[in-house]
This record gives structure tokens, C-alpha cells and sequence, in this order.
């Protein structure tokens, strides 16, 4: 038996699970701050930890990650339709490479757990690309037997500037990447099915090329395409966090 908190202010204590204002679908909630060893802890009621990989830095307001090597590997599987929303920021501008882009959150990339389609896929991420990218895909089918990511882009983001940032992924539908701090978005059709991998969502790094530097307060993942009206009710409620903190989003 146990005690449920709704956290209506989301300044529960750090090893406290809470309600979240949207729990359709929620599989992990995470906050980065003060001390890298709770990073791990999924505040989710019923859902299971993550793995603290390597050496986060922990600041007062947020962890810092390094991709490939300083990370959180969570237990999460990629979905068909999924919704990754992240307050954070890029440490330093990314570079136009794959390599010296800055990931949120991925699964990027690996064996395909698609029934009729062998291969690798370069699953669902929300990152930075280039100086003023910012990202969001999922992989799909190209129609004749390939694999494409999927991903909508918003051309004139600041990488370095704090966010409320997201991605929302439908099989049905397509991709939609969002700024909830400066109200951009944009989005992309799918005409062909979803191409799932088999690897678990990381947070602060991919599994693969992406090797820059993010820094993480917190973190929502689902397992379902969020509403428009869902994604920014959990903005806001994530927003009150970072005004706690002192974090412009």
C-alpha cells in the first residue's frame, strides 16, 4: 500500500513519484538536478528506473549529458506513435554533422523489430542538427522496401537557449517537432507505415555519431501521440519547474 502525490506545483521531493497533469501513456518522468545519483529514478508511478551510464555532470538547475559516453539508459521501448517533451538546451552551438549534433532523447540507431523489414532503423530523437536546427523523427518505410527518417525541423531555433522542446510521432499521421517556449513548430505527412528498432530510449545521448554535449532539467516520455492541447498542458506544468529553478522557458 501506498501514497499517491498530484503534484500540482511539481516540486515534489526528488524521490517522490508523482501524477503528472498527463499520464496517458507516460512511461518515464525524469529531473536532473543537484546530484547525478538520482538521476535514475523514473518519478512515474509502476513504471522502472533507468540506468545511470557513466558521469553526468549534476548543476543546481539540470544534469549535464554527453552523448556515447555520460547518459541515462531507461527501460522505455519505441512505439509507434510516441511523445518525447524536454527542458533543456545544447551546451555548445552543434555543429552541421551528425557527430557534433546535440541529442535529447533517442534510440538512434538500431536492428529493426518491424515484421517484413530487416535491417537498421534510426528509431524516434529529438536533437539539434546544425546551428539552428532542431529535430524531430521517426522512422518510417520509403515504400519500396527502405527505411527513411521521418522527422519535421524547425529552421530557425537557438540550440543554446533554454526550452520546453518536443517531438510527437503518429503512425497514423506523421511527425511534429515543437519549441513550447517560443511557440514554433512544424510537420512532417507520413504515407507509409512506422519502422520500430529494438534498442530502449536514451536520454542525453543516442547509441550511435551523436557525441555533443545537452543540458537536461527534465524529461517526459509516452508511449502515445499527445494532443496538441496535451503537449502544451504538460509544457506548462513543466514550466513551473523551471521558474523554480530560475530557468528561462
Amino acid at each position: 500500500m501506498g501514497i499517491k502525490l498530484i503534484d500540482q506545483q511539481n516540486i515534489a521531493p526528488w524521490n517522490r513519484k508523482v501524477i503528472a497533469p498527463i499520464t496517458n501513456g507516460l512511461e518515464g518522468y525524469f529531473t536532473f538536478d543537484t546530484d547525478a545519483s538520482r538521476f535514475a529514478f523514473n518519478r512515474v508511478p509502476g513504471k522502472p528506473g533507468a540506468s545511470l551510464v557513466g558521469n553526468p555532470q549534476a548543476f543546481p538547475t539540470h544534469g549535464r549529458f554527453t552523448s556515447l559516453a555520460n547518459f541515462i539508459q531507461t527501460n522505455i521501448a519505441e512505439t509507434d506513435s510516441m511523445t518525447i517533451i524536454c527542458l533543456g538546451k545544447a551546451v555548445d552551438v552543434p555543429g552541421s554533422t551528425i557527430e557534433a549534433s546535440t541529442c535529447y532523447v533517442s534510440n538512434f540507431n538500431g536492428p529493426s523489430i518491424t515484421p517484413g523489414f530487416t535491417g537498421t532503423t534510426t528509431g524516434t530523437s529529438l536533437y539539434h542538427n546544425g546551428p539552428t536546427a532542431l529535430n524531430g523523427t521517426g522512422c518510417r518505410s520509403n515504400g519500396s522496401g527502405g527505411a527513411v527518417t521521418g522527422g519535421s525541423t524547425i529552421t530557425n531555433d537557438t540550440p543554446t537557449q533554454w526550452g520546453i522542446r518536443a517531438v510527437r510521432v503518429d503512425a497514423a499521421v506523421g511527425s511534429k517537432v515543437l519549441n513550447l517556449t517560443t511557440g514554433l513548430s512544424s510537420t512532417l505527412a507520413y504515407s507509409n507505415a512506422r519502422l520500430l528498432n529494438s534498442r530502449k530510449m536514451r536520454i542525453g545521448g543516442a547509441y550511435t555519431q551523436f557525441a555533443a554535449q545537452a543540458d537536461i532539467s527534465a524529461v517526459a516520455i509516452f508511449s502515445v501521440a499527445l494532443s496538441d492541447a496535451q503537449i502544451t498542458a504538460f509544457a506548462d506544468w513543466m514550466r513551473i519547474r523551471a521558474n523554480r529553478l530560475g530557468i528561462p522557458a
